[in-house]
Formats: C-alpha cells, sequence, structure tokens
C-alpha cells in the first residue's frame, strides 16, 4: 500500500474509532489503557528486540528507521 494511502486509512480508523470511544466512559477507557500499559511492559523486551531488527533491516537496505 503507498504510504500516502496508508495513512489515509489510520485517520480514516482513528476517527471511525474516536465516534466510538466518545460514549465510552472513562473509567472503561482507563482500564483499557492500564491493561495495554501493562501488556507493554510485560512484552518491552520482545518490542525492543523486534524494533532493533527492524532497524538493521532499515539500515541494510539504507531506509530511515523512523
Amino acid at each position: 500500500m503507498a504510504r500516502n494511502a496508508e495513512v489515509k486509512k489510520i485517520v480514516r480508523l482513528a476517527k471511525n474509532a474516536s465516534f466510538f470511544l466518545r460514549e465510552v466512559s472513562t473509567v472503561k477507557k482507563n482500564k483499557v489503557l492500564n491493561k495495554m500499559a501493562r501488556a507493554l511492559t510485560r512484552n518491552a523486551n520482545a518490542i525492543i528486540k523486534a524494533n532493533k531488527i527492524d532497524i538493521r533491516k532499515a539500515k541494510k537496505h539504507k531506509k530511515p528507521s523512523s
């Protein structure tokens, strides 16, 4: 997918999610955010390892690491 089309898709999905999320209580949103934070913390090492691999591949193919 072209980069521009990919960004447009992400923006569209985020906008659609915002309509749903404004109906959800703050308490429920906070519970979900806390679960996400715990999952990120639990999986931090694997995430960092995968990111390092991606950066190495990007450098090898002379692509930006962002």
